[in-house]
């Protein structure tokens, strides 16, 4: 052995380094694959609930004066964009750093991690899953139901025949409904197909502080079946 070796020897003796055991790298390996996975998961999540969100959103009805920015933010499922393009990152990188990633072409990483989070995606958008994680997120996670609020907001104007809110109170003649900016309206109307938390839209005209004439009502996003449903609200003689 040479000098250079036997020097390298004894700092490691001195030193007291040990050669890592061969399960640390593998549970290192097994946790990067992990969050790959989760992350691809997460991802085709978010696909199906864009998805959800561009097909049943009735875009007529929220083009509001303002900029085309403006416009664009409340259209587009911004939230579920940025989660999509933030779990793919993760995914992305995680794969990279596993034992054979640096073997993968990064290109074919991006687009592989695309079209199955599209796949996947569909698959629970498919199923009616979308639109249940779309209201569990609304329901449950204060920043969404702020974001969503938000876009609410932008689509209110009572002034101009537009009302947007969700049903708090569901009476025999009435629905009460609080709009994305607080304010309780009582809209009279058959109530058979309204429940409490559910979110709407309104057309028709301010009648009063409290009283909205609602002329049509749609769900905060279009049903599967027909494509459009105009429920033409019924008010009692």
């Amino acid at each position: 052995m040479n000098e250079i070796g036997q020097k390298i020897l004894d700092r490691i003796k001195e030193a007291h380094i040990k050669p890592k055991p061969k399960w640390e790298f593998l549970l290192k390996d097994y946790v990067f694959w992990f969050i790959f996975v989760v992350g691809i998961i997460i991802g085709s999540l978010a696909v199906s609930v864009v998805i959800f969100m561009l097909n049943h959103t009735d875009w007529q009805y929220y083009i509001v004066p303002g900029s085309p920015i403006q416009e664009l933010l409340i259209d587009l499922p911004t939230f579920w964009l940025a989660i999509l393009i933030i779990f793919l990152l993760v995914a992305i990188y995680n794969i990279k750093h596993t034992k054979k990633g640096y073997r993968y072409n990064p290109l074919f990483i991006v687009l592989g991690s695309i079209i199955v989070s599209i796949i996947i995606g569909s698959g629970v958008y498919a199923i009616g899953g979308a639109e249940q994680l779309e209201d569990i997120f609304y329901q449950r996670f204060p920043i969404y139901h702020q974001i969503v609020n938000q876009r609410g907001r932008f689509f209110s104007d009572p002034n101009h025949g537009r009302l947007a809110g969700v049903i708090v109170e569901v009476t025999p003649n009435t629905i009460i409904v609080q709009d994305f900016n607080g304010r309780i309206w009582q809209i009279a109307t058959s109530t058979d197909q309204f429940r409490p938390g559910q979110r709407v839209r309104l057309l028709g005209q301010q009648i009063s502080e409290q009283d909205f004439n609602g002329q049509a009502i749609r769900p905060w996003f279009k049903p599967n079946r027909p494509p459009l449903i105009l429920m033409r609200m019924m008010v009692p003689n």
